[in-house]
């Protein structure tokens, strides 16, 4: 991982240790946590907010709030897109200026499965007006087709 931070945002760049391929991009802390609890199978989750110069035009679409990347050491194994219907609250939500976002893994108990949680907060003057995005893990790989969203937010899967 190379801390690639500038002075307003934070941001990380991750490799795969033994050639040094680029992964992917975390503009929040880097998530890692074992599958397994009989062996150490480690996964690592980031989010990248696409930055306005972004070169891929497809981040560029008014309606994109982020990538959430899973991957094992060696490979991504699932990219999804955070869209929001309204393409002002996307512009908002993906500010760096204005939104503060955390991302944190949720261990499952019996009744509850293994899960990324995303928090989106608005930063100061505005309220936070915290919303909240639980994407199940099953298996090795994100359920996507059972995560938790507020409205008019949605999550899909996505190649570079």
């Amino acid at each position: 991982m190379v801390d690639r931070q500038l002075e307003e945002v934070e941001w990380w760049s991750v490799h795969k240790l033994g050639s040094g391929q680029h992964l992917f991009d975390t503009y929040v802390p880097l998530v890692s946590f074992s599958i397994s609890r009989e062996t150490m199978t480690t996964r690592y989750a980031g989010l990248e907010v696409p930055p306005d110069d972004v070169n891929d035009v497809r981040l560029k679409e008014p309606h994109v709030v982020a990538v959430l990347s899973y991957a094992s050491g060696d490979r991504v194994i699932r990219e999804a897109l955070l869209i929001c219907e309204d393409p002002q609250r996307a512009s908002l939500l993906r500010s760096y200026s204005d939104s503060t976002r955390t991302l944190i893994d949720i261990d499952g108990t019996n009744q509850q499965r293994r899960s990324l949680k995303l928090s989106i907060s608005q930063n100061y003057p505005s309220p936070p007006g915290t919303i909240e995005i639980l994407v199940p893990i099953i298996g090795d790989d994100l359920d996507l087709a059972h995560a938790q969203l507020p409205p008019r937010l949605h999550l899909a899967a996505w190649k570079r």
